[in-house]
């Protein structure tokens, strides 16, 4: 059987079709074309070190969902053809929908689902019949998927399901990501002299006590993208008070430049007084990512006004086995992922600096946070998540990723 991984969005396709292909299946990574300063960000050669990936992997020249309407559905049909089973995010569903394909498995990464069925795409003067037909065919190929793969998300997932009347098998499971073999702490460090700003935040860790490390996109101010809040401002505000708090202490920031955002947050920084602290890299690839998290001490996940059980930023700290900084209520997940892994739960500043205090004083126990994170890592997302992948398109049990 031959598979397919449709749209490589925040580099989930990528990973999933890795794990796999380790455990040798005949998948191939098709990466849209898709007109988004995120594509070239999730292009496959930002998250890996070798060239492998070029053996498996093919570009389509479609895939924007604004020019949806504009392009050659036939040339659609025949680029998905030859693959028995589909795997896609994105638009995906969409096209799918449109060759009269029900997608196998829809593998939402956010706005996808959240927003894409229910409003028109950006405007695009060149496919104006795009902002309507693209959301109508969203709809559609989502509702007709097979199976929809996700931790359970309420405001992300289950909300938007629900509301398009979605009857299909809801499979509580994650995408794999990152690809843990080339990630994983006793394996990345070989990879320092291959990143770009590795020496900075060598040069950085080594005047520092602490190092807390968020390359999460900055949003928490803008009024119109609450919903996807990153809370870095906390962050912030929390150095500011560990400096009045710890004097001797020196607690330094690695932040990337990403995101609404941005300019706010370096303005509250200027304000607070902590620029010393902070180091600004620029937008960076996954792999550099990956390898500057060897220096931190803390790794951040989601610190907004949403409770979150997964995504990309908290599996990268479990990957990389640093104690996490993250916001979960745990309430809202544990009857379908009564096996949660470790974090400190953030819901203010003040959450954060109880925590580096606590690192100061005693640092092992949150050390062994961070191995910990990364166990449950390996056998819950590298091992029980592709296992769940399996299990829709091979004759084993289904399983629901706990």
């Amino acid at each position: 059987m031959r598979v397919a991984l449709l749209n490589n969005m925040n580099n989930m396709a990528f990973s999933v079709a890795r794990y796999l292909r380790d455990r040798g299946h005949d998948v191939t990574l098709l990466v849209m074309n898709q007109e988004l300063v995120e594509a070239a960000h999730f292009d496959p050669s930002c998250d890996t070190f070798d060239l492998a990936y070029q053996a498996y992997m093919r570009r389509l020249e479609w895939g924007d969902g604004k020019a949806f309407a504009t392009h050659d559905m036939k040339r659609v049909e025949r680029d998905l053809a030859p693959y028995d089973f589909v795997i896609g995010s994105g638009s995906a569903p969409a096209y799918m929908a449109r060759i009269g394909r029900r997608l196998d498995v829809f593998m939402p990464f956010g706005y996808d689902l959240a927003w894409d069925p229910f409003r028109p795409p950006a405007f695009n003067r060149r496919s104006l019949r795009s902002l309507l037909s693209y959301p109508m065919w969203q709809r559609r190929g989502i509702r007709a998927s097979r199976h929809v793969l996700g931790d359970w998300a309420p405001s992300m997932i289950e909300e938007p399901l629900a509301r398009l009347g979605y009857e299909g098998h809801r499979v509580y499971a994650s995408p794999a990501q990152p690809y843990g073999p080339i990630y994983a702490p006793e394996v990345v460090e070989r990879y320092k002299g291959r990143t770009y700003w590795y020496p900075l935040i060598q040069a950085f860790r080594d005047r520092m006590d602490v190092v807390i490390t968020c390359q999460s996109c900055h949003v928490w101010k803008n009024p119109n993208a609450v919903r996807f809040s990153k809370g870095n401002d906390k962050i912030i505000r929390a150095v500011a008070s560990l400096k009045e708090r710890r004097p001797g202490a020196r607690v330094g920031i690695v932040f990337y430049e990403y995101g609404f955002d941005v300019e706010a947050s370096r303005d509250l920084i200027a304000e607070l007084g902590v620029e010393d602290a902070v180091l600004w890299l620029p937008r960076s690839n996954r792999k550099d990512i990956m390898v500057n998290l060897s220096l931190t001490d803390f790794a951040v996940g989601e610190l907004g006004s949403t409770s979150w059980f997964s995504g990309g930023a908290i599996f990268e700290g479990l990957c990389a086995g640093k104690p996490l900084l993250h916001r979960r209520d745990d309430a809202e997940f544990v009857e379908r992922h009564p096996d949660m892994y470790p974090r400190v739960n953030v819901h203010a500043a003040e959450d954060i600096v109880t925590a580096v205090l606590g690192y100061l004083d005693a640092s092992e126990p949150y050390r062994e946070m961070g191995r910990r994170g990364r166990a449950w890592f390996e056998e819950h997302v590298a091992g029980r998540s592709i296992s769940a992948v399996e299990a829709l398109f091979t004759d084993l049990p289904r399983v629901d990723g706990r």
